[in-house]
């Protein structure tokens, strides 16, 4: 987890999957198995996605997820920081 807080209890993961397997379910069962590991060790999944992110979203509904919040992210340029 890149910013720092509770590295030890939080991951950030990604799944891509190449064009010729995508619509196959394969990204569904990574991010289920994901989720039923995590259930199993007692830690709770989030999943952050693109509203636009239309496969995304589909990904994250068939595994159980439902939306809850949106959120606002600001950044500063690093010129000077």
């Amino acid at each position: 987890h890149k910013t720092g807080v509770m590295e030890d209890r939080v991951a950030d993961l990604g799944v891509t999957t190449a064009v010729p397997w995508r619509g196959k379910g394969f990204a569904k069962t990574a991010v289920s198995h994901v989720v039923l590991h995590l259930a199993r060790h007692g830690g709770e999944a989030f999943y952050e996605t693109s509203p636009g992110n239309e496969a995304s979203v589909a990904v994250a509904r068939s595994c159980g997820f439902t939306p809850y919040a949106s959120r606002l992210i600001l950044s500063v340029p690093s010129k000077d920081v």
